[in-house]
């Protein structure tokens, strides 16, 4: 599963998206559902009928959660009470002689997992999820609790043997005269002591092997009910994120689509929400091909690409996505090209690395279905050769059985047949306004013109020019006069 994680997606991207801040709020309970954390299935083409049925149960939790709030609070509170005693059940399937510690150890399991049992009952937890098996363990704590004190203890009991009673009855009956007899009697009694502690501990020896060999029998009824704890575990994880979020069940396709309505990117909302500003939700439609999307530096299409990509993990990773509605197919990998790619150790560009790296993804895409997301591609070469290479990838992406997203400041990208959507920025700014208010606060200029910059993607015309926002964003900055009139002049000429 690792080196299939390594293909899907480069783990370096995952920070940068915000998925390891969603990894670190997806906070299962138990160390079983840890461990299933750290190991999450990636749902591959050909397996949408299989993470369908995952949604269909996590959707169905999802509203239970909600009705039943206080059951699922004490569901929660009991598996807070689970430790990890991985050790003393390798130990007994391995048929070795557990000490007091491990048989405490699964004695105390043992009762927490009949504890899960029933409140899972009390749920009715399996009409929610089919899968759910629960095994009797009664035996196992009587066998473990032969005197039936239900106590979270455990102890060598004389029930378990009357040689172990016999022995343990005279121990006490020695070390009683031991408190009245005399010295040169006392050592004679604590000689016989010893000879009796010998005989209980080579009873007590034989009780172990005899309750370690029996616990060997059930340890797979044992192991199965961890596996549904386990999944229980992540499960409510799953559930919380996406109440959390506003996360709703996505529409699987088999066609190359992706629809995705009011998409969150909830790592980059607390980013802005520390700043006092507030997340813009990406809507966007995309198809086989290429997709195009233009506008300014400060205009948001980096964070546009991170909330897509983010999204679409989070799919295949089994959980739901932070969306007002999403429908997508699965894709065989998904690339994001962001930051400089460079290979020191052979003394390449940025500009090599990052057209390397690209040739082996356009490779791959020949095999399968790929989502490759290109950040101001070619952004290390000079603008003129840069937006001839950007045009032709563009135009080589959009006859792949893929789906391409190409975010550039390059005029002229989207050519007749390949979507252009658009950061709207200032284009519907009323800059009368905003002028005056940049008058009254000249040293917060950037965040006041951040407040005014419409973050939202608009579908234009494969002609429409890449936004001005560079020019007005100097002209509100009361940048060099001289400097702006020329620049306003080359812009009439086309230059």
């Amino acid at each position: 599963m690792k080196d299939y994680f390594m293909k899907f997606i480069s783990p370096s991207v995952l920070n940068q998206i915000g998925f390891n801040f969603i990894m670190d709020e997806f906070a299962p309970i138990t160390p079983y559902g840890l461990n299933i954390k750290n190991s999450l299935t990636i749902y591959k083409p050909g397996e949408e009928d299989k993470l369908q049925h995952e949604f269909l149960i996590l959707e169905k939790l999802i509203k239970d959660m909600g009705q039943k709030e206080k059951e699922y609070n004490d569901l929660k509170l009991c598996l807070m009470k689970f430790k990890d005693i991985s050790g003393s059940i390798k130990r007994c399937i391995n048929n070795n002689i557990l000490d007091e510690v491990e048989l405490f150890e699964i004695k105390n399991l043992c009762i927490n997992l009949t504890n899960f049992q029933g409140l899972c009952m009390d749920i009715k937890l399996k009409k929610i999820i089919p899968t759910l098996k629960l095994n009797d363990i009664h035996p196992v704590l009587k066998l473990l609790d032969p005197e039936d004190k239900k106590l979270p203890t455990f102890f060598i009991y004389d029930a378990y043997s009357s040689t172990l009673k016999d022995i343990r009855e005279r121990k006490k009956s020695i070390e009683n005269k031991m408190f009245t007899s005399s010295p040169k009697e006392l050592e004679s009694l604590k000689a016989l002591r010893l000879n009796i502690v010998n005989e209980e501990l080579q009873e007590e020896l034989k009780v172990k092997e005899y309750l370690s060999n029996m616990l060997n029998k059930y340890i797979e009824d044992i192991i199965e009910n961890l596996k549904s704890l386990a999944e229980v575990d992540i499960l409510l994880a799953k559930g919380e994120l996406a109440i959390k979020y506003g996360g709703r069940k996505p529409e699987l396709s088999n066609d190359l689509i992706i629809h995705m309505d009011s998409a969150l990117n909830p790592y980059i909302a607390k980013i802005l929400d520390s700043k006092g500003r507030t997340f813009t939700k990406l809507c966007i439609e995309l198809n086989q091909g290429s997709t195009v999307i233009t506008g300014a530096n400060m205009g948001g299409k980096t964070v546009a690409l991170k909330t897509l990509i983010l999204n679409i993990l989070l799919v295949h990773f089994g959980f739901f996505p932070f969306c007002k509605s999403l429908k997508l197919c699965l894709f065989n990998f998904v690339y994001f090209s962001s930051e400089d790619k460079q290979n020191l150790s052979k003394g390449l560009s940025s500009f090599g690395g990052e057209i390397m790296e690209l040739n082996e993804v356009l490779n791959e895409a020949d095999k399968g279905r790929a989502l490759i997301v290109l950040d101001e591609f070619a952004r290390g070469t000079n603008p003129k050769e840069g937006a001839i290479l950007c045009s032709s990838v563009t135009s080589y992406m959009n006859k792949l059985n893929s789906i391409a997203v190409i975010a550039t400041h390059y005029h002229g990208i989207a050519k007749e047949g390949i979507c252009h959507y658009q950061c709207i920025g200032l284009k519907k700014a009323d800059f009368n306004t905003l002028n005056n208010k940049l008058k009254t606060s000249r040293e917060d200029s950037i965040e006041i013109i951040q407040e005014y910059m419409d973050f939202n993607l608009e579908k234009v015309s494969a002609s429409s020019e890449v936004p001005k926002d560079a020019l007005n964003i100097c002209k509100l900055l009361n940048f060099k006069k001289e400097i702006v009139e020329s620049a306003v002049k080359l812009y009439e000429k086309g230059d």
